[in-house]
Order: structure tokens, then sequence, then C-alpha cells
């Protein structure tokens, strides 16, 4: 689409969203927030500058809530390092602009304490979630595994090892293990588990 057909369209209304803008910035963080920078973004599968934003959507819900900006008064002695991410343009000035209406409180000292205090609330929730996990799998998948596995041995035993139904049969019984084997690796090692991929087993 060219320049004039553009102009055209807009004339009569149509709005071109606006292409999103990424700069590169460093940040002295202490090493725990970076790990938890790394972490957010592994356990939702996002890149690092989707964090930011997430941070930022955090931070505004935490106000709600009553968070007093002494919150993000630094820490004295604390060791810093630098690190450069790649942040959303947008993000970055209101992160900038937070920071500047808050006493004693640096950008770096903002993204700090948000980045931790945001991973503490995920493994909160998290832990809840892999209690439920670690309960669905005692009281329902195992006992399903277990019936499942019977009725395989009653399918051989009836009709044979080769017949295409107990053959059909065993592919059930092999995504019901590779769903045990996931749902055992999230509680054990805190690996996410696809929704899609049905030969994940770990």
């Amino acid at each position: 689409m060219d320049l004039k057909e553009k102009k055209e369209k807009n004339e009569i209304g149509i709005k071109f969203p606006e292409k999103r803008k990424f700069v590169t910035t460093t940040f002295r963080l202490s090493q725990e927030a970076h790990d938890a920078i790394r972490e957010i973004a592994r356990l939702y599968g996002v890149k690092n500058s989707e964090v930011f934003n997430m941070l930022l959507s955090f931070y505004w819900l935490k106000k709600k809530d009553g968070l007093e900006p002494s919150f993000f008064s630094d820490k004295k002695g604390e060791r810093r390092i630098r690190k450069s991410y790649v942040v959303e343009k947008f993000i970055l000035s209101s992160i900038k602009s937070i920071s500047l209406d808050m006493e004693r409180t640096t950008r770096d000292q903002f993204i700090d304490k948000l980045a931790i205090e945001y991973k503490k609330s995920l493994d909160q929730i998290l832990y809840k979630k892999r209690e439920k996990y670690r309960y669905i799998l005692e009281t329902t998948i195992t006992p399903f595994l277990k019936k499942a596995e019977e009725i395989e041995k009653k399918l051989i035993s009836e009709l044979s090892e080769d017949d295409p139904i107990t053959n059909r049969f065993r592919f059930i019984i092999l995504f019901i293990n590779n769903l045990y084997g996931a749902i055992k690796a999230n509680i054990e090692k805190g690996i996410v588990i696809d929704p899609d991929d049905i030969s994940q087993e770990g």
C-alpha cells in the first residue's frame, strides 16, 4: 500500500495501528532482580521486553492496594550489576516518569524492587497451583492411568497384543503417561506444561 492509498483510507476514517517502538537500555539491578526478570520471562514464555510491561501493570495493581513509595527505597551497600535490556519505548518512558515522582527513588531502584516483589507474588500463586496439581495427580491422573493399564491387559488377553483396538488403546496410555510426566515435572522442577504438546513428558 503506497502513501496515496494510506492517505485516502485515512480520509475515510480508517486508523492504522502504530508500530511498537523498542529501545535498548542498561539497568543497574541486584542479582536477585535480574534473576527474577529472567524467571518471569521463562514462566510466561515471553521475551524480557514483555516482562517490563507486566511489571508496570503489576505496579498499578499494587498501588491500588496502597503500596507506599517508601517500599522502593534503596538498600545501602547492595551490589548492583549492569545489564542491557530491550524495552518498549512507551513503557520505559512511563517507568522514568513514575520514578521521578518518587522521592529518593531512581528508575533502577523502582524496577529492582518491582521485579523481586512480582516474582514473590508469582511464587505464591505457583505454589498454590502446584499443590492443586499434586492433588489431581494423586487422586485422578494416577488412578486413571492404573485403570487404563488394567484395560490394556484385558484387551491383550481377550483380543491379542497386535489387535488394532489394543494398538490404538496404547496411544491413550502413552498420552496419559506423557501428561503424568509433564505434571510431575511441573511440580518438582517448575517446568511449564505446554497445552498443545501431547508428547511432552517432562
